[in-house]
């Protein structure tokens, strides 16, 4: 479990599944660029201990709303037990 708690991208492959568009199936949620891009944003704002705050346009084209999900997951669940 330590392991996850600064990595979130591995997290993110062992832990979360989402489904494919194409065939249904469950897959690894691994990152996409433009995810990656949005992730190094608000884990600049989490490491300067400053509210996250983030406005995304066309979020749904390219996974952003699925990231902000699952990374609130990340810390609701690994970096802060019990949070809500």
């Amino acid at each position: 479990m330590n392991r996850y708690y600064e990595d979130f991208e591995l997290w993110c492959r062992e832990c979360v599944t989402i489904t494919d568009k194409l065939t249904g199936r469950p897959i690894p949620f691994t990152l996409n660029a433009p995810q990656r891009r949005v992730l190094a944003v608000l884990e600049q704002q989490r490491q300067a201990h400053r509210p996250l705050r983030l406005i995304l346009l066309k979020a749904r084209q390219w996974g952003g709303s699925t990231l902000v999900q699952v990374y609130m997951a990340w810390m609701q669940l690994v970096r802060r037990t019990g949070w809500n």
